[in-house]
């Protein structure tokens, strides 16, 4: 009985954790997880977008550079809901109006519904031709700096005696 009186508490050591990479260290927020799973935009893929997104519109640019779930859907949506102000105002105005006499307000109506369409129809088509043309390179940039952040280095040594220094650096 003496013998635990006199004896000390036992501190326990921490259990050596088995090695792991930057990657799965660091914490990363889902929008890094996704540029890593990405990865680079190649040129060929930057060439498709614009020109789908300039010919063809309906975020098939985006689509084809692998973005349509971050901005393609936009363009979509938008391209969807303006050709139909257009193509209703214009066929209703040349349709209906043409054949039978329309009261101004539904003729006014009709102007502005193919005007509207037509001018959201057209600045969709700008952004969306500019997204797919320049987006690429920002989503590179933000590629390569994270992959900056999580990759091990290299430097040269300080004094001449020919080594080098290893280590890994993160940046929260």
């Amino acid at each position: 009985m003496t013998i635990v009186f006199l004896g000390s508490v036992a501190h326990a050591q921490p259990a050596e954790s088995p090695p792991t990479s930057p990657v799965t260290s660091a914490r990363l927020s889902v929008d890094d997880e996704w540029l890593l799973e990405r990865g680079y935009i190649t040129h060929d893929e930057v060439v498709t977008g614009g020109v789908a997104a300039f010919f063809i519109g309906f975020g098939l640019g985006q689509g084809a550079e692998g973005r349509w779930r971050r901005t393609g859907y936009i363009f979509t949506i938008g391209d969807t809901i303006t050709m139909t102000m257009a193509w209703y105002g214009m066929f209703d105005l040349l349709g209906y109006c043409w054949e039978n006499p329309c009261s101004d307000r539904r003729e006014q109506r009709d102007k502005w519904l193919a005007i509207a369409g037509t001018l959201g129809l057209g600045g969709l088509r700008i952004w969306q031709t500019l997204d797919a043309l320049i987006a690429p390179s920002l989503h590179n940039q933000r590629l390569r700096a994270l992959q900056g952040r999580l990759a091990p280095y290299i430097a040269p040594a300080r004094d001449r005696d020919g080594g080098s220094i290893v280590g890994v650096s993160f940046h929260f």
